[in-house]
C-alpha cells in the first residue's frame, strides 16, 4: 500500500510539473503600425510566469523601438532600431499587467509587424491564470485652494482634421520607342556606327505647393529594354506572353499594361519582376546608358554589350538621359529596338475631420475649494 501511494504521489507531482513546464501560447497576431503612431497590447502574466516575445517585421524594415513593461512605464525590455527577434525572454517578478508597444516614427512608410506572445508558468496552478485585461475607470477628485498647488482638470470635445489619401491612380508613360541601324565598322561610308536618344522623365507636379499638396504627380520608376534583330523581338513577344498572365493575378488593375506591346517592360518598371530572357544567339550591340546633368557631364548609370539588355530604374526619377549605342562589328550592321517607360502615380488628398477628446488643466479662481472629477480608464487583472 505505502509503494502505491508513492507511485501516486510520484505521478502526481510529475504531472504538476509538466503543467508548470508547458508553453501556452497567449496571442498570435499581426499588427499594423502607421507612419507616426504607436500600438500597444497589454496581457495579464502570473508571478513565475517566463514570457517569450517574438516581433517580426514582414517586409524586413526597421522598427524604430520595442518596449515591454510593466504597466504603466516600469520597462523590462526594450529595443530600438531593430527589425525584430525571436523567443526574448522576461521573468515576471510579481502578477502584473505587461504592456507591449511598437512605435513607428517613419514618416510615410508602415511597418506590418507578426507579435507572438508566450508563457511559461512557474507552478502548475497558474497553468490556467487569464491572461486578458480589463479595462476600468478611475475616477480622481481634485480640489483646488488658496494654500496648495492642486489644479482641476476639464474634458472636452475638440474637432480636428488630418489630410487622408482619396484616390491614386498609376499610369505608365511611354518615353521613347525607337529602331535604329547601326551600320558597321567597314561601312561608315553609308552611316554611323553609333547612335545616341534623347529621353527626359515627366516632371513631379504639386498643388498647391510641393510642402502640403492636395494633388501631386510623381515618378516612381521607370525601365528600358534594347534588343538587337530578329532574335531579340521574339524574345521580347514571348516575355509579353508570360506578362498577360502576371496580370491576371496582379493586385492592382495594370489596364494600361496589356496594351500597346509593354506588357513585360511595364510589369518590370512597376513590380521590378524580370520575364525577359537573352536569346543564345544573334548580333550584340554595345550601350550605356547616361543621365545627362547640368552643363553637360554625364552620370554612367548602367553599360555592357548584349543582344538584349534591360533594367528597372528607381533613382535618379528626373531628367533628360540618353542612351548611346556603338556597333563593334566590322562587317555587318545591325537593327536595334529601344523602348523606354516611367511610371507614374497621381495621388489625391483631401482634409478629413474627426473629434479627439482632450483634458485641460482648469486654472480658473473661481474653482478654489471646489472638487473637479478626473476619469481614467486603466487595465487590471482580469483574475482580480
Amino acid at each position: 500500500m505505502k509503494n502505491v501511494v508513492t507511485t501516486l504521489y510520484f505521478l502526481g507531482h510529475l504531472v504538476m510539473m509538466s503543467q508548470a513546464q508547458q508553453v501556452i501560447e497567449v496571442a498570435q497576431l499581426t499588427l499594423r503600425v502607421a507612419p507616426g503612431s504607436t500600438e500597444e497590447l497589454y496581457y495579464g502574466f502570473a508571478e513565475g510566469d517566463r514570457i517569450l516575445l517574438t516581433v517580426e517585421e514582414l517586409g524586413g524594415k526597421s522598427i524604430k523601438e520595442i518596449e515591454m513593461a510593466v504597466y504603466p512605464d516600469q520597462v523590462k525590455l526594450l529595443e530600438r532600431e531593430t527589425a525584430g527577434f525571436t523567443n526574448r525572454e522576461i521573468i515576471v517578478q510579481r502578477s502584473a499587467v505587461y504592456a507591449i508597444r511598437l512605435k513607428n516614427t517613419a514618416l510615410l512608410g508602415e511597418r506590418n509587424c507578426r507579435v507572438i506572445v508566450k508563457r511559461i508558468p512557474a507552478e502548475a496552478r497558474y497553468a490556467a491564470f487569464n491572461t486578458a485585461v480589463q479595462w476600468v475607470e478611475k475616477v480622481d477628485t481634485v480640489y483646488r485652494s488658496g494654500g496648495e498647488e492642486h489644479s482641476g482638470y476639464q474634458r472636452r470635445e475638440v474637432e480636428k482634421a488630418k489630410k487622408v489619401l482619396v484616390s491614386a491612380d498609376t499610369q505608365v508613360v511611354t518615353l521613347l520607342e525607337r529602331s535604329e541601324r547601326i551600320f558597321a565598322k567597314a561601312g561608315v561610308l553609308y552611316g554611323d556606327r553609333e547612335s545616341s536618344l534623347e529621353f527626359t522623365l515627366p516632371a513631379n507636379t504639386y498643388y498647391p505647393d510641393a510642402k502640403n499638396p492636395y494633388r501631386k504627380t510623381e515618378v516612381v520608376s521607370w525601365a528600358y529594354w534594347i534588343g538587337v534583330g530578329d532574335e531579340a523581338d521574339r524574345s521580347y513577344q514571348q516575355a509579353n506572353t508570360k506578362a498577360l498572365s502576371k496580370v491576371a493575378d496582379a493586385a492592382v488593375s495594370l489596364r494600361l499594361v496589356a496594351t500597346g506591346g509593354y506588357g513585360a517592360l511595364a510589369v518590370l518598371a512597376l513590380k521590378g519582376v524580370a520575364l525577359f530572357t537573352n536569346p543564345p544567339k544573334g548580333d550584340n550591340v554595345r550601350y550605356q546608358l547616361l543621365k545627362i546633368d547640368v552643363g553637360g557631364n554625364h552620370q554612367v548609370l548602367d553599360q555592357g554589350s548584349s543582344v538584349t539588355a534591360y533594367r528597372r530604374i528607381d533613382k535618379p526619377l528626373q531628367g533628360t538621359f540618353s542612351i548611346i549605342l556603338t556597333n563593334d562589328n566590322y562587317v555587318d550592321g545591325i537593327n536595334v529596338n529601344v523602348k523606354v517607360l516611367a511610371v507614374t502615380i497621381a495621388r489625391v488628398y483631401a482634409d478629413e475631420t474627426y473629434t479627439e477628446v482632450v483634458e485641460e488643466r482648469i486654472a480658473d479662481e473661481a474653482l478654489l475649494g471646489k472638487p473637479t472629477v478626473r476619469i481614467t480608464r486603466i487595465p487590471v487583472l482580469a483574475n482580480q
